[in-house]
This record gives C-alpha cells, sequence and structure tokens, in this order.
C-alpha cells in the first residue's frame, strides 16, 4: 500500500503542473454526472421485470413478484459502498500510472488533489460499466421480446391460447418449462444458472426457445403418434366391421344351403327307401324268375321226351340257355361278392388286382362245381342232396377261412356273410344239377376244360378271351368251361358255349 500511495503522488505532482486547478471542476463535473447514470441503472434494473409473464391470477406469480420487489429495495437501501471497495478488485487508470512511474519520487502535490483525481478516475471507470451494462440490458430486452414473439407464435401454433373455463393453462405450461430446465441439468450436472431464479433464466434465451421447441416437438410428435395409433385402430375396425359383414352373409348363405341340403338329403332318402324296396322286388322277382324257368325247362324236356322217346339236340339247345345263364349271370355276380366281402373283412389285407382277383374266384367256383359236379355224375350216375350239402359247406368254408380270416372278422358283415352263403347253396343246387343233366343227356354233353399245364393253345371256335386279354398265345387260366356236344352217327361236333378263358404269350 505504501508503494502504491507513493506512485501516486509522483503521478499527481507530474499532473498538477499539466492540469492545475482544473482537476477539481473536472472531477465535479464527474461527479454530477453520476447521478443520471445511476437512474439509468434504476431503470434498467426495473426494464428486467419478466416480459413473458401471461396475464393470468397464478399465486404463485405474485410471490415471485413481490420477493423481487422486496429484493431491490433491499439493494436501494444498502449502505454506499466505499472507493476502496468498489475499486477493490478494478485495475484503475490511476493505479496504472502508478505502475509505470515506480521509483520516480517527488514530495509535490497536495491530498486533496489527489483524492479527487483517484474519485475522478473511479467515476470514469463506473460510467463505463453502467454504460455496457446499459446496453447489456438493452439487448437482453430485445431478445426478450425475440424470446415472447416466439413464445407467442409457438403458444398460437399449438393452441395454447387460455380458455375462460381454464385460465390456468399457461402458468401451467411454464411450470412445465421450469421442470424441464430443472430435469435437463440435473442431468447433464453443469448448473450455469439456478433453474429456480426466473431473472436468471431470462438470461439464456437461446436455451429457452431450444427448450420451447424441443417441447412443442413431443408435443407434436405425441399428438402424431396418438393420430396414427388412432388411424390404425380405425382401420382395423374397418376391416373388421367388413369382415363380419362378410362372415354374416357367409352365414346366411351357408344356412340356405344348408336348408336345401337337409331337403334334398330327405328327398335322397326317400328315394333311397324306394330303390331299396324295388331291388327287395327285384330280387324276389328274379328268383321267382328262376324258379319258373327251371319248371319250364324241365316241362319242355318232359314234353320233347315224351314226342321223340330220346333226349336229342333239342334238349341240349334247353341245357345250353341255363349253362349260359350260369356263366353270364350268376357265377359272375357270385364272384363281385365274395371279393367285395373279401375287402370288409380284411381291409389292412395286401389286395391284388380286381380284375385278377374275381378271374381267379370265378376259377374256383367253375372247378369246384361244374367240374366236380360232372366228376360226381359220371362216377355215381346220379348227384343227390348229400352231394349238393357236401360241396356247399364245403365252398362256404373255403370263403370263410381263405377270404374272411376266420370267424373272428366277421363282426359287422355277418350279414352278408349269410345271405352270401344263401346264394352260393342255390348256386351250387343250379349247377350240379345242370351237369347232371349235359351228362346223361343224349348224345352225352361236354364241358371245355383247359388247365395251364396243357399249354393248349387259343381257338377262337372252343375259346372266348377275357377282356384286356387277346385272341392269341396259349390259354393261362379256364374261368368258365365250355359246352359241346358231340355227335357219334355223324362224327360231328357242336360248341354250344365257348370257354371263359385268359390266355398268355408263347
Amino acid at each position: 500500500m505504501d508503494n502504491k500511495q507513493q506512485s501516486s503522488d509522483n503521478q499527481q505532482a507530474r499532473q498538477e503542473k499539466e492540469q492545475g486547478l482544473d482537476s477539481n471542476s473536472e472531477s465535479k463535473n464527474q461527479a454530477q454526472n453520476a447521478t443520471p447514470v445511476q437512474a439509468t441503472q434504476g431503470d434498467n434494473d426495473s426494464s428486467e421485470q419478466p416480459i413473458l409473464q401471461a396475464e393470468t391470477h397464478d399465486p404463485n406469480k405474485n410471490r415471485d413478484n413481490g420477493f423481487q420487489e422486496q429484493k431491490k429495495s433491499a439493494e436501494s437501501n444498502a449502505p454506499p459502498q466505499t472507493t476502496e471497495e468498489q475499486t477493490s478488485d478494478v485495475t484503475t487508470p490511476a493505479q496504472v500510472l502508478s505502475q509505470n512511474s515506480v521509483g520516480e519520487v517527488t514530495r509535490e502535490g497536495s491530498t486533496d488533489i489527489l483524492k479527487l483525481s483517484q474519485q475522478l478516475s473511479t467515476l470514469q471507470y463506473e460510467k463505463e460499466q453502467l454504460e455496457k451494462k446499459l446496453a447489456e440490458s438493452e439487448r437482453e430486452n430485445k431478445r426478450l421480446k425475440e424470446i415472447e414473439k416466439k413464445y407467442n407464435d409457438i403458444k398460437r401454433e399449438n393452441e395454447f391460447e387460455p380458455q375462460s373455463d381454464d385460465p390456468n393453462l399457461i402458468p401451467r405450461w411454464w411450470n412445465r418449462l421450469y421442470q424441464s430446465l430443472i430435469a435437463q441439468f440435473q442431468q447433464t450436472g453443469k448448473a450455469t444458472y439456478d433453474p429456480d431464479e426466473y431473472k436468471t433464466i431470462r438470461r439464456y434465451p437461446d436455451g429457452i426457445i431450444k427448450l420451447l421447441y424441443k417441447l412443442n416437438k413431443s408435443i407434436e410428435d405425441e399428438k402424431s403418434g396418438l393420430l396414427k395409433w388412432l388411424s390404425g385402430k380405425n382401420d382395423e375396425i374397418y376391416r373388421l366391421n367388413k369382415t363380419k359383414t362378410l362372415l354374416k352373409k357367409n352365414v346366411t348363405t351357408l344356412q340356405s344351403e344348408i336348408k336345401k341340403l337337409q331337403s334334398s338329403n330327405a328327398e335322397l332318402q326317400l328315394r333311397v327307401e324306394s330303390l331299396q324296396e324295388m331291388e327287395a322286388n327285384y330280387k324276389s322277382l328274379q328268383e321267382r324268375n328262376n324258379e319258373l324257368n327251371a319248371r319250364c325247362t324241365r316241362l319242355v324236356r318232359e314234353i320233347t321226351t315224351l314226342k321223340t322217346g330220346e333226349a336229342n339236340t333239342p334238349q341240349h339247345q334247353l341245357l345250353f340257355k341255363d349253362f349260359k345263364e350260369l356263366k353270364d349271370q350268376d357265377f359272375k355276380s357270385i364272384s363281385n361278392k365274395i371279393f367285395s366281402l373279401f375287402h370288409k373283412c380284411q381291409p389292412g389285407a395286401q389286395q391284388a388286382n380286381r380284375k385278377s382277383e374275381i378271374a381267379k374266384i370265378r376259377y374256383e367256383l367253375s372247378k369246384a362245381i361244374l367240374l366236380k359236379g360232372l366228376e360226381i355224375s359220371i362216377k355215381n350216375e346220379n348227384i343227390t342232396d348229400g352231394d349238393i350239402k357236401n360241396i356247399t359247406d364245403s365252398l362256404k368254408k373255403e370263403i370263410l377261412d381263405r377270404y374272411c380270416g376266420g370267424t373272428e372278422n366277421l363282426a359287422g358283415v355277418s350279414e352278408k356273410f349269410e345271405e352270401l352263403s344263401k346264394n352260393i347253396a342255390s348256386l351250387v343246387e343250379k349247377g350240379l344239377k345242370l351237369v347232371d343233366e349235359i351228362n346223361h343227356a343224349t348224345p352225352q354233353g361236354e364241358l371245355l376244360w383247359f388247365e395251364k399245364e396243357e399249354n393248349v393253345p387259343f381257338d377262337p371256335k372252343k375259346h372266348e378271351v377275357s377282356p384286356s386279354c387277346e385272341e392269341t398265345g396259349l390259354i393261362e387260366l379256364t374261368l368258365h368251361p365250355g359246352y359241346m356236344v358231340r355227335y357219334p352217327d355223324t362224327g360231328n361236333e357242336r360248341v354250344f358255349e365257348k370257354a371263359l378263358v385268359l390266355t398268355r404269350s408263347d
């Protein structure tokens, strides 16, 4: 402090010669000019009141305004600072001059003039600072007006105008802004200013504007998201309603179709019952017709025998009709029924070709009934009821074991098996009696039968091929024997019915 004082004394002594007594008048003028500057400072402080406050009735705002007024009054009533306190941290022009003149010591000058010079320098520095604050205040007022304008624009864009029934809308919105500021500085940890101090917040308009835009964008994004979600839900509801309408239409159509099908089903059921009744009547008529044909054949034979006294060619012509009926109807029908029963009794068994399997069944039936019957007739001269029963029982057992797999597989098909058994009994009786008559006719009739081992070539005069076989090659299998008569007196022979055969290539 002594060095500074000495430097000041030397400086003042040097300036005294140049300035003289004008220093006193100039210092007085500077002191007088300080008053309007301070008034300007007071005006600037008063201009720092919140410009963005909305005209609302928020009690929190009134409390903040009262707190600011009390703070200003306390600052105005505080005792003025001394010159040393005002300039303790500020390097004045006088101090700079005093530092430059260290070592130059003069003892001339007055203490009063030195003090006035120091006051003059201090007042000049304070004037410069006040002018800077004034310019800064003007710039701040300009920025605040821009903030207010942008805020009003944002408020209009987002329809934040206060409603008559909600006067606290804007205060709540500003409170949301403050909370965002607090959250931001809590996350960053850089508390550049106190978010609770409204005046301090106003000093950072760029940050406020960014937050305003950020809040506005978040609101717009949320609004856009809700609209998008609502649009998606509306589309989904539209699709569901459309699907519901289509389902109702389909249900109505299906219900109508069901009613039609039920009506058609009832009609079909009646037709099925009618057809079943007709089938039963047809079977009854067929059996009756067979009986009548048999009786007619016997009567014609008896009449012919009475007229001629012997069984000649006309008798074979009558037997030929029965033989052809057995071949084309009875044996074919029974073979198909046995094959159908085989499928129902053993559904899991490996099934062969249908035509081939039915051909084998016809071969077995023809051999067991016609050939066996002819053999018995030739050996015993006639066929008895016992012979008919034995062959019938043998065929039933073979069908049961070979095609049904035993009695344990008859569940559900027992009625069909019983019906088939009756048909077989009727076929055996009819076939045995017919071959017995053929054997005892005059001249005696013959059955044309060929085995595979004989390698008999196909003869179109005696053989008839089954469908899908060629009329060439060798005889593979005889499905039904032929019917032929030899005339001893002339040596001629006549084939009344060709044998039904399968052929193979040579």
